[in-house]
């Protein structure tokens, strides 16, 4: 009996297809935990999260295909999953920082696969990027909510400090995170 190449092609795509759904799913979850590493703040209705230290992360490790992991995790919370920081919702007052992981994601994916030396330089640049994505989109939608008078001050200026560090951490570690991973 012969196997044809019919049949081994569909196993090999198969075989494929799952392999990409788990890593999405798992860059999902890995969302999903940095999301539920929070600091509540009393006077904004925006929390302080790991969430775009998890968007470095993850464009950085797995280039374009972070998109499709972001995208998964909006879409999980968006239909319900308990999986944003806090409760939010996709139509609260966060939902612009939450529609722009996926771009951020993708940002940083995209640079990353780019044939630059795996360097610090190289990592900051995609990052920042990926910082002003996410900030545009978010205090954007925000500003519905709390007017453009507050919208600075509820939705960026407590934030800057914390994202400066997460900035800097990750394009310091991922240099050494991808040599010794291999990448």
């Amino acid at each position: 009996m012969s196997i044809s190449k019919t049949a081994i092609n569909n196993h090999i795509i198969v075989k494929n297809t799952a392999k990409e759904f788990l890593i999405i799913f798992l860059g999902a979850l890995f969302m999903t935990i940095t999301a539920h590493i929070r600091v509540p703040l009393p006077f904004t209705p925006v929390p302080v999260t790991m969430q775009t230290f998890g968007i470095f992360i993850l464009g950085a490790f797995l280039g374009r295909k972070a998109f499709f992991c972001a995208l998964a995790y909006v879409a999980g919370g968006s239909m319900g999953l308990p999986i944003f920081a806090g409760g939010a919702l996709l139509l609260g007052p966060t939902g612009g920082y939450l529609a722009a992981f996926p771009l951020a994601a993708f940002a940083v994916g995209y640079i990353s696969e780019k044939s630059w030396k795996n360097n610090f330089l190289k990592y900051f640049v995609s990052i920042f990027l990926a910082e002003v994505i996410i900030y545009s989109l978010g205090l954007l939608w925000l500003s519905r909510f709390v007017g453009l008078n507050s919208v600075l001050h509820l939705g960026l200026y407590p934030f800057v400090l914390g994202e400066i560090f997460k900035v800097f951490l990750a394009a310091s570690i991922l240099p050494q995170l991808m040599k010794y991973s291999g990448k």
